[in-house]
C-alpha cells in the first residue's frame, strides 16, 4: 500500500493505531477506505470519529431507540447517515 509521509509526523503502524484506541480490524478498514496507510493526522481523525463518545458505530444503538414516526421527525436512514459521515471524513482529509 502507498504510504504518505509528512514532515515531523511519526510512522503510522498497527501499534500506533492500537495506542489511539483503534482495533486491528478498524486499522485495516481505514487502510482499505483510503487505499493506503493513513497519515498520523488522518489516524487521529478516525480515532476520534470512531471513539466511544462520538462514533456512529457506538451511537447507532441509541439512535435506534428514538421515535421513528410522528409529525416532526428528521428522517435519516442508517445507510444515508453512514454515507454522510464518510463524506465528512473525506472532506476533512482533503482540506489539509
Amino acid at each position: 500500500m502507498q504510504e504518505i509521509l509528512t514532515k515531523n509526523e511519526p510512522e503510522v503502524n498497527l501499534n500506533l493505531a492500537l495506542d489511539h484506541g483503534l482495533t486491528e480490524e478498524e486499522f485495516e478498514r481505514i487502510k482499505k477506505i483510503l487505499g493506503r496507510v493513513p497519515t498520523f493526522t488522518e489516524l487521529g481523525i478516525f480515532s476520534v470519529m470512531w471513539s466511544e463518545h462520538c462514533s456512529y458505530k457506538n451511537s447507532i444503538a441509541l439512535l435506534k431507540t428514538l421515535p421513528r414516526s410522528g409529525g416532526r421527525l428528521l428522517l435519516v436512514r442508517e445507510k444515508k447517515m453512514r454515507d454522510l459521515l464518510i463524506l465528512v471524513v473525506d472532506l476533512l482529509l482533503h482540506l489539509k
